[in-house]
């Protein structure tokens, strides 16, 4: 997927105050939940979402393998779970939810008849207003998918002679790229593209995961200009979570605390993250150096609270209001939100006008994290935009390794963003 059509094919509207969803597609048919009936806000419809992916992603945690009956099955399972969340989002009008169905059907057909088959040149485009940053995953919804699929997925079949591609293809994140905003951003901007070897990463680590180191070696293999890994071999961070916070705010010091001629691009995070089921001002980063001759460097934790303090401090040194860099945490459960809770990694660093986020909302293998990252960044150095990059690494996930955890990485960025 080369390019991304400028009109989208969906929009969809949240709107968590009035508790409303709204679906339009391209020739203006309209899917309204109404005020107040959606079940999609509700805290139980969240927490099964979460477990329906956590199900998924269950059946990738290893890199390569087979197209094995539990990988087939996971397949199966999310597409009842994105038919789940189309009923949840609009209750009693199955009837609506059938014609956007037929709707996708349509498209997808015009598009073989035209000779484009699976928009490996053009990528449709669908727009999510996620209002107030409610979380919805719409790259799981099945709107591709034929009604054999559909009914086969329901009994937990296998169709005979299905190619596992073609079942993921049905899923609108391997087949649409996904614009998504809310009220806190991004700020949609198309700035010339740098020329690959300008590519400037700061890069922050956790030492103890093999797949950062992996993704460090790539990236410089790959021509990038890479500051860090942060925190480095062997060392100890003095003020620990507050030198952190500082180090992420000031994203145009290098590491070391001088200015750089050439600004940062990306903010790249090769670490753990732990959630807070109870307080996501909590969520931490949990970074550290690697081991050197047998020393252990102790990790720094740092929170959701103590970024947002830092970022509050630095915001005023941006001038005439440009934004950041592109924000990408590479970490288990790094997009996840709490029902009923505004706050999450997404929403403060685009609250901040950072020019776009990517993460997961899931536990993830840093092997297969690391072979994610990989694949996005090659795009991206060729000066494809962060939209084609982001398809082009979920493809080759799945069609290389078998594996469609590339589904999950979730993107706050405009997708024909150029760095």
């Amino acid at each position: 997927m080369d390019a991304v059509d400028a009109t989208p094919i969906l929009v969809i509207r949240l709107d968590s105050e009035n508790r409303s969803v709204v679906f339009c597609t391209s020739d203006q048919r309209k899917i309204e939940s109404g005020t107040g009936r959606t079940r999609l806000f509700r805290r139980q419809t969240q927490e099964r979402l979460h477990r329906d992916l956590v199900a998924f992603a269950s059946a990738f945690a290893a890199i390569g393998g087979d197209w094995t009956p539990a990988r087939k099955s996971a397949l199966l399972g999310l597409i009842r779970s994105g038919e789940q969340l189309l009923v949840d989002t609009f209750p009693g009008q199955l009837g609506e939810v059938e014609k956007l169905r037929a709707f996708f059907r349509a498209f997808s057909s015009k598009a073989q008849r035209e000779g484009s088959g699976h928009f490996e040149d053009t990528s449709p485009l669908v727009e999510v207003d996620t209002g107030t940053g409610a979380f919805f995953p719409a790259e799981i919804l099945p709107l591709f998918a034929s009604q054999e699929l559909v009914e086969a997925a329901e009994r937990g079949a296998w169709l005979e002679g299905q190619a596992p591609l073609e079942v993921a293809r049905a899923f609108l994140g391997f087949s649409a790229l996904i614009k998504r905003y809310s009220v806190f951003g991004p700020k949609y901007e198309n700035p010339q593209r740098a020329e690959a070897r300008r590519l400037r990463v700061k890069f922050f680590q956790h030492g103890g995961l093999v797949g950062a180191r992996h993704e460090f070696l790539r990236l410089r293999q790959l021509g990038a200009t890479v500051d860090g890994p942060w925190p480095s071999r062997g060392s100890v961070v003095k003020g620990s979570a507050f030198e952190a916070a500082r180090q992420i705010a000031a994203e145009n010091e290098g590491f070391d605390g001088h200015p750089q001629a050439e600004p940062v691009r990306v903010l790249h995070f090769a670490c753990h993250q732990r959630s807070n089921s109870l307080d996501s001002l909590k969520h931490a980063l949990l970074l550290r150096g690697e081991e050197y001759w047998f020393r252990i460097p102790s990790v720094v934790e740092v929170s959701l609270q103590q970024v947002e303090l830092a970022l509050k401090g630095m915001a005023s040194s941006r001038e005439g209001g440009r934004t950041g860099p592109l924000v990408f945490i590479n970490a288990c459960e790094s997009c996840r939100a709490l029902p009923e809770d505004s706050h999450s990694w997404p929403e403060l660093f685009l609250e901040y006008n950072f020019r776009g986020f990517i993460g997961l909302p899931i536990m993830i293998n840093d092997r297969v994290a690391a072979r994610f990252s990989a694949e996005f960044y090659e795009r991206l150095l060729q000066g494809k935009s962060v939209g084609c990059a982001l398809s082009h690494a979920r493809q080759e996930l799945l069609r290389v390794d078998r594996n469609a955890l590339g589904l999950l990485y979730f993107s706050y960025a405009d997708p024909a963003l150029g760095l």
